[in-house]
């Protein structure tokens, strides 16, 4: 019996620390964790899709990101992680900009933003 127990973010958590590598073929992690490859790969997908790893379909081999450890620390409430929604009512067909020198984002048709008082951050309103 495979590690299907344990959530697909801990089988790509452990098998980083095992391997000290992000990167990783679609067998090598099915032999790892004891599942047949089809049943790893679509997990596989499902993360990509999520932004957990990045996947290269023809080659069948991934990269593990940030996001997976950033998540893992969250859930064991060692570090803050929050995925924000902004619902933009615009006039114009373009409702958001980002400046990627410094990654300011301007959204349109967004009235306000709430933060709680226990975080730091920036509100401004358009």
């Amino acid at each position: 019996m495979g590690l299907d127990r344990k959530h697909p973010l801990l089988w790509l958590d452990q098998y980083s620390k095992t391997f000290n590598t992000r990167e990783f073929k679609i067998e090598q992690l099915a032999d790892f964790i004891r599942m047949p490859e089809s049943q790893v790969e679509v997990q596989v997908i499902t993360l990509a899709i999520q932004g957990f790893v990045h996947y290269d379909i023809a080659q069948r081999k991934a990269f593990i990101t940030d996001k997976v450890s950033h998540y893992i620390k969250a859930k064991s409430k060692l570090v803050d992680y929050d995925v924000i929604e902004f619902q933009s009512e615009a006039d114009s067909k373009i409702n958001a900009e980002i400046k990627l020198e410094n990654f300011d984002l301007s959204i349109k048709g967004v009235p306000h933003i709430s933060l709680s008082n226990a975080k730091k951050g920036c509100n401004k309103s358009n």
